[in-house]
């Protein structure tokens, strides 16, 4: 009887070890995963069309997005008659400030605080210190109006800002598909991306 209480002992012993060391090595993929997710967001290039609905006015035109380690760039093109060269239309570019340029219009700009999260897109391996948060609950409340939520993969699934309805969602396969801008349950912008490319070492 002491010899099978003892064995029985021993195994739960080694069952809740090796599930505290799955644990563990659960952790550090996640961590792991983060840490590549957060690094492809440094530096790309993307190709894509994007469709605008608002205020009943719809257009569908080219569209890049370009991240440096200083900037984020996007911009829509105009592609004029029969394809030929394309002129911007309009320009998005997010450095210390939000600046947006139409083909009509001079410059205008935004303080980038207005729009809590996008900050992370110039630095984005500063999400790292709010680690812990993320890989526990895949959700990272970032103050108490904004919510950047991640998937199992640690991939950034949405930024929500509550009290104005608006919300950023991104879809991915093996890397960005897609990114969906919606505020009140109406999707304004939607960008489909045809290719994307990386820096290589």
């Amino acid at each position: 009887m002491n010899l099978l209480r003892n064995s029985l002992s021993i195994f739960f012993i080694l069952l809740l070890a090796g599930c505290a060391i799955n644990s563990k090595l659960n952790l550090i993929d996640k961590e792991q995963l983060l840490l590549e997710h957060l690094e492809s967001w440094n530096e790309f290039q993307a190709d894509g069309i994007v469709t605008v609905n608002y205020d009943n006015f719809v257009f569908r035109k080219n569209i890049n997005i370009k991240k440096t380690s200083d900037i984020f760039k996007i911009t829509v093109y105009d592609s004029g008659i029969f394809g030929m060269k394309p002129e911007p239309f309009l320009t998005v570019k997010i450095d210390s400030l939000i600046q947006i340029k139409t083909q009509s219009a001079e410059p205008e700009f935004f303080a980038l605080d207005r729009f809590p999260g996008l900050q992370f897109f110039l630095k984005p391996l500063q999400l790292l210190k709010f680690k812990n948060q993320i890989i526990r609950n895949n959700i990272l409340n970032f103050d108490e109006n904004t919510t950047i939520r991640f998937s199992e993969e640690m991939k950034i699934k949405s930024i929500k800002q509550l009290s104005k309805e608006f919300s950023i969602d991104f879809f991915y396969e093996t890397d960005l598909t897609g990114i969906e801008v919606w505020q009140n349950k109406i999707d304004l912008i939607k960008i489909e991306i045809d290719k994307i490319t990386r820096k290589r070492d």
